[in-house]
């Protein structure tokens, strides 16, 4: 029984428990449910979230995945005679690294869009998905392969402090992704 009454006090076993009672009890289920509930936008926004929680989750995960491999190596080559400096980016780069990546990348890409679309009419408008494409790969986080490119350069210590970079950077870019999707399909397809 303490293993049970344990889980219970873990958020997904009081969500769900929550979302029995609350399914349970008719008025409060006819305020979330239903075409005409008046509250069915928040029913709404919660499931638009749950659809993004395997995601979001697989990210985390091999993020922090990442960062515990690199643990492992950098102790494997300590055991071996290896001399690892500590190395760590400073708060300040990484807000560097992830506002340059994140905010400043996707405006920049913008400007770069009007520029030689609308001023220099350069670019197709008969195409608005190829717009939209261009424009979203300007606001897409950094790839893991920066890490890779690191570990095959024999450089784990900074490695390391890289992967903790961007499993920041991916936490932050679920906010920031989303509006720039958001600013630019609205820009392109007028919505």
């Amino acid at each position: 029984f303490s293993v049970v009454a344990g889980e219970k006090k873990t958020p997904p076993i009081q969500a769900a428990l929550l979302a029995v009672a609350l399914s349970i009890y008719p008025p409060v289920k006819a305020l979330l449910v239903g075409r005409d509930a008046p509250l069915r936008f928040m029913a709404s926004a919660v499931e638009s979230l749950g659809a993004a929680q395997v995601p979001i989750s697989m990210l985390m995960l091999s993020g922090s995945g990442t960062i515990n491999y690199m643990k492992k190596l950098k102790s494997k080559l300590e055991e071996a005679g290896a001399e690892m400096p500590p190395f760590a980016f400073s708060i300040k780069t990484e807000l560097c690294i992830i506002v340059g990546r994140l905010i400043l990348l996707p405006l920049s890409g913008y400007f770069l869009f009007w520029v030689l679309a609308d001023v220099l009419q350069w670019m197709p408008h008969d195409d608005p998905l190829l717009l939209l494409v261009i424009l979203i790969e300007s606001a897409v986080p950094s790839a893991q392969n920066l890490i890779m490119m690191l570990l095959v350069h024999g450089d784990v210590v900074e490695g390391e402090a890289m992967a903790s970079v961007l499993l920041r950077q991916y936490a932050v870019s679920m906010v920031t992704f989303t509006i720039a999707a958001v600013v630019f399909q609205t820009l392109i397809f007028g919505l």
